[in-house]
This record gives C-alpha cells, structure tokens and sequence, in this order.
C-alpha cells in the first residue's frame, strides 16, 4: 500500500471525530493527561499493517477551548523514532 492511500485511509477513519471517549481515557492515561495538559481533544484508531503488526494512532481533533479543528489541509502522520513513544511529544 502506497503512503498517499495509507492517508487517505486514515483521513476516512477520522471523518466526522470530535473527541476521545472515557474508554480511551481509561485505556491510554499517559496520553489522556499529555493531551489534557495541552488543552487538546484526540481520538484512537486501530491500523493492522501490512506485516502483521496493530498500530494505535492517535489524532488530535481540536482544542478545549476553541472546539474542533477546522479541517484545511491534508492529513500529516507523525510517528517517533525507533525504541521511542509518542508521550514524549506531550511533554
């Protein structure tokens, strides 16, 4: 699968999202408090891959104070390097 349809297939996974759900909170509490702290809303998908590995994927769907984020752009991923964690991001 090439990287411009992995985007595209993200960005549908994410349509119509508003924010993360107390199960998520439950399920990811480092997150939770990193997106808190920054005053950010996110929800969590889950990407099989093709070799076989489940990713969870975390987007960042507006701010606390200001609602949603309107979309204008393309969907940009990030990931951390290899042996890091995205929590370091947060802090």
């Amino acid at each position: 699968m090439n990287s411009n349809l992995s985007t595209a297939l993200l960005a549908l996974l994410f349509t119509g999202a508003q924010a993360q759900s107390a199960q998520e909170i439950t399920d990811y509490p480092e997150y939770a408090a990193g997106f808190s702290n920054l005053g950010l809303t996110w929800e969590t998908a889950k990407v099989n891959t093709l070799d076989g590995y489940t990713m969870t994927v975390f987007h960042v769907t507006g701010s606390t104070t200001t609602g949603p984020f309107e979309i204008t752009k393309n969907a940009l991923i990030l990931q951390h390097g290899m042996g890091g964690s995205g929590e370091g991001w947060l802090y």
